[in-house]
């Protein structure tokens, strides 16, 4: 018996996952349309499972997990940290998938594998444990660990992730043909900045001719992300001033700007990543 269950039964297994991992990775829904992925889920042909961002920040990334469209639970990962194995979550896309069974020496349960996540590896939809009622940000290294629902204190999830996953291996023993589709999608707040001046010596500035403070208010700035400000004085012999530092989440950056001298427009741009997200006259409140 110890001889089935020690080299046997794991082999058997290994060719299982290797058989649906080879059928994953031809799913024709991968770069499908949106009709055509709404009409293989109506047919049963494939099974939708859609992973919705919500929340961020520095030390961990919150969402809710939908089957088919209808929602069955929360999801925790990893913060983003430029996908870099055990330390940030996966980036935001379509993954065709294939399912796992039970390993009773990790025990992770029926859970689902994500196919084209190199060079990161064994990137898995899986409950925590079997008892657990918990799940915080030392249960995963990558993976998308599901749970009922996001706790009271907003960086972990409340509930048995096991039945989230009863409810996915439900609907995949319905399907008719075993294609299953894992997308990710982030809706986190917008980034948004403000800003406020006064002069260098506390007062309400006058005018651009003399020396003056730029507050600018961050709000929803993913983690990591480069933080771009700059001043200009259009037509101005005066340096521009420029800062670059990276930003998470919230705070504010106060930018020293000289006095121009000048009869001039004076701008100020943030750029977070790759967007503008202010671009204001400092006068124009």
């Amino acid at each position: 018996m110890s001889f089935i269950t020690n080299y046997i039964a794991p082999f058997i297994n290994a060719l299982r996952d290797k058989s649906t991992e080879l059928f994953a990775k031809k799913n024709p829904y991968l770069y499908a349309n949106v009709t055509k992925i709404k009409n293989a889920v109506k047919q049963q042909k494939l099974l939708l499972i859609t992973v919705n961002r919500i929340k961020q920040d520095a030390n961990v990334t919150l969402g809710r997990i939908y089957a088919n469209n209808n929602r069955i639970g929360s999801t925790l990962e990893l913060p983003w940290k430029d996908d870099l194995p055990d330390a940030s979550r996966i980036k935001a896309r379509k993954y065709s998938a294939f399912t796992r069974d039970i390993r009773f020496k990790f025990w992770k349960g029926w859970r689902l594998q994500l196919v084209g996540t190199e060079p990161r590896e064994n990137i898995q939809v899986h409950p925590v444990a079997m008892f657990s009622d918990s799940v915080d940000i030392s249960n995963t290294r990558g993976c998308i660990v599901v749970g009922d629902k996001i706790s009271a204190s907003g960086n972990s999830l409340d509930g048995n992730g096991s039945i989230v996953m009863e409810k996915i291996k439900e609907l995949f023993g319905q399907l008719k043909e075993k294609h299953i589709l894992v997308e990710i999608i982030e809706r986190f707040p917008k980034m948004k900045a403000s800003m406020n001046c006064v002069a260098a010596d506390g007062r309400w500035p006058d005018n651009s001719f003399e020396p003056y403070i730029v507050r600018i208010v961050l709000r929803n700035i993913p983690p990591n992300t480069i933080v771009k400000t700059r001043w200009k004085a259009d037509n101005s012999s005066i340096q521009p001033v420029d800062d670059s530092r990276k930003f998470s989440y919230s705070g504010t950056i106060s930018l020293s700007v000289p006095g121009s001298g000048e009869q001039v427009q004076d701008r100020v741009t943030v750029q977070a990543g790759n967007q503008v997200i202010l671009n204001q006259n400092i006068f124009d409140f």
